[in-house]
């Protein structure tokens, strides 16, 4: 039996992910909070985001502002989620739609003082649950830094296969008939 899809232009959603953590939906009054979060909290914010984006800094433009730009792009078909702890923010994930049918991109970044204890393993699983029977998405790309091991492993760990090397990217993808298999076998 398949879930409803999920509608875009409803404003609320919030996700169980398990031990007092959801995942919920940014709004743009969330603009402020997100930039923040992100300048100060995502160590390759200076680098990877800007460059993986096609984003710059404009004239004049401070770092809070180009977080904004990135996070709140204007697609109604992306879900910008916050990842809470007890209503807390302490992380970021995206399932943004691509050029491409059925094809979404999954993106991640979690506190410093919230690593290294499975949190984004769960908020991933959670949102890959939500992007393969709330959504359209019948496959899911990412691509994390060579030298992030940590992000790799949660992605390895909810079921990605690892594909193509470019420069300083691995790319990843899931299939949503991978995603069900593996949750099959678990069952």
């Amino acid at each position: 039996m398949s879930e409803a899809v999920f509608d875009p232009s409803a404003e609320s959603l919030v996700l169980p992910v398990g031990e007092g953590m959801t995942l919920e939906r940014l709004l743009a009054v969330d603009q402020a909070s997100v930039a923040e979060f992100l300048v100060n909290e995502w160590d390759g914010f200076s680098q990877f985001a800007p460059a993986e984006a096609g984003e710059s800094e404009r004239d004049g433009e401070t770092k809070a502002e180009l977080a904004c730009r990135i996070v709140f792009p204007g697609n109604p078909e992306d879900f910008n989620l916050a990842i809470k702890q007890e209503r807390r923010l302490i992380g970021l994930l995206f399932l943004d739609q691509t050029n491409i049918a059925g094809l979404r991109e999954i993106g991640y970044v979690l506190g410093k003082d919230y690593r290294k204890q499975g949190r984004a393993t769960r908020a991933v699983g959670a949102a890959i649950k939500f992007a393969f029977t709330g959504t359209d998405a019948v496959s899911l790309s990412a691509r994390t830094l060579k030298d992030n091991v940590a992000s790799q492993r949660v992605l390895l760990k909810n079921g990605f296969q690892a594909g193509y090397t470019g420069g300083k990217i691995i790319y990843f993808g899931l299939s949503k008939q991978r995603y069900l298999d593996q949750a099959a076998d678990a069952a």
